[in-house]
């Protein structure tokens, strides 16, 4: 059984990194840009459903959580207008905050023990800002196969990798749910690290690996 047991990293011959809640501390500061930004077209008890929303999704897509806000919970007849606000919005706060976020601690000396091996940058944040992101931070010279923002979807993006690499065992890290379906459906080993999340989530399964930080694997 895999679970909590740490991969043989090198057996892989690609790595494909989250950003946010991964590398960076991100998230928490992220949820309060998204929530900023829909406060500006919500009531209050629309802007309480919202938050619910978010805690139990913290791995959704910004478009998916503003498509929910807009369908499910304000109902727009024609949301595309505001969508558009909402998330133009939302990129200009959460750019800051991805600036200012901690980076983990072990991630650089992870990638320089493995830097044989292909690294991928796969994140949620827009592609107009993942290299300024990565740059600030100074870890762009670190994904020597690429750098990757969406959209479109985390998924498909995960597909495309696949089709590109069809024989190549891929480890994906992350510390989000979503990832860890994407990575299943896309035939990448999935590595659950933990550093800057609450602890060991319900959602993790017996044939996930799981540890508490990058410092962990070295």
């Amino acid at each position: 059984m895999k679970f909590q047991v740490l991969p043989n990293f090198e057996s892989y011959q690609i790595f494909v990194f989250d950003l946010d809640g991964l590398i960076l501390d991100s998230l928490n500061d992220l949820s309060k840009c998204l929530v900023g930004a829909v406060s500006n077209y919500a009531s209050e008890s629309e802007l309480d459903a919202f938050q619910k929303y978010d805690v139990k999704n913290p791995g959704a897509s910004r478009f998916t959580k503003v498509d929910y806000f807009l369908q499910e919970i304000t109902q727009e007849k024609d949301p595309d207008p505001k969508r558009i606000e909402l998330l133009n919005d939302f990129a200009e706060r959460s750019f800051y905050a991805r600036k200012n976020a901690q980076i983990s601690s072990g991630f650089e000396k992870f990638v320089i023990r493995y830097q044989n091996l292909r690294h991928i940058l796969l994140s949620n944040c827009d592609n107009s800002q993942i290299v300024a992101v990565s740059e600030h931070h100074g870890i762009t010279k670190y994904f020597n196969s690429g750098i990757i923002g969406t959209p479109p979807s985390k998924e498909l993006r995960a597909e495309a990798i696949r089709s590109e690499f069809p024989d190549s065992q891929i480890l994906s890290l992350s510390d989000s749910e979503s990832d860890a379906v994407i990575a299943r459906k896309s035939n990448f080993d999935f590595l659950y690290i933990n550093e800057f999340a609450r602890g060991c989530e319900p959602w993790i399964l017996e044939n996930e690996y799981r540890v508490e930080s990058f410092s962990s694997c070295i």
